[in-house]
């Protein structure tokens, strides 16, 4: 698990250093290397102030987009529904594989799937599409 963290920290330094420091900075990636680093990635323009709201500081979460809405998701009946639909997926993945998934190498591959694994597909697919539905009516609501 070390190793691959410490692979993913190396990629985001490679990403985001300057092309002469990614590639010539032996201390970086020495640093990197150690672990213990955290790598802080932004998926936008990084010139000050361009895409974040007004007044925006990283230590402050009330002042960052994504979380500067969080009590009023919390009454959004589009983001209920969503987290119900997301814990509904989850629980039927871990109920198939309790128990359907459990004697799947006794199944007929050659004869259609049994009924409750059927079902599990149909349950998961629904939770899946209403999550995502929900998801994107969560600005319209």
């Amino acid at each position: 698990m070390r190793a691959g963290i410490g692979g993913i920290g190396i990629v985001l330094a490679a990403v985001l250093a300057p092309a002469g420091l990614a590639h010539g900075d032996d201390g970086l990636w020495a640093l990197l290397e150690r672990g213990g680093q955290v790598v802080l990635m932004r998926h936008a323009i990084t010139t000050p102030g361009v895409g974040d709201p007004a007044g925006m500081r990283l230590d402050d979460c009330a002042s960052q987009r994504n979380l500067a809405h969080a009590t009023e998701m919390a009454d959004n009946p589009a983001f209920r529904l969503k987290l119900v639909l997301v814990l509904g997926a989850v629980l039927n993945a871990a109920a198939f594989h309790r128990w359907p998934f459990r004697g799947v190498a006794r199944w007929d591959v050659d004869a259609r799937p049994p009924r409750w694994a059927r079902v599990a597909a149909v349950v998961s697919l629904v939770c899946w599409t209403g999550a995502i539905v929900c998801g994107r009516l969560l600005a319209y609501l």
